[in-house]
């Protein structure tokens, strides 16, 4: 993805070159290597990206236990999808 160039996918925006993710306007809180992943996964969204490149591409040279990928990135995004879900459902209530 050039970085000058924005990604949009439903409601949010993926800014490259600001290295930030946007939703309806508003910047997405999250860590670099969260970032890394959604980024390397955006920029290769055509094809399927296995668990070796990925882990070449977010973490360059290093060991990382997958425990520890799991560990530091999905319950991130697993808390913002509980929070997200509870704010879309709370006009039906």
């Amino acid at each position: 993805m050039d970085g000058s160039l924005a990604l949009t996918f439903g409601r949010f925006e993926l800014q490259a070159h600001h290295r930030r993710l946007m939703r309806e306007g508003e910047p997405v809180s999250m860590g670099a290597r969260a970032f890394d992943v959604l980024l390397a996964l955006a920029e290769r969204r055509e094809r399927i990206v296995t668990k070796t490149e990925l882990m070449d591409l977010v973490w360059p040279g290093l060991v990382v236990e997958d425990a520890t990928r799991r560990e530091r990135i999905v319950p991130r995004w697993e808390s913002r999808r509980r929070r997200h879900t509870a704010l879309s459902t709370a006009g039906w209530r």
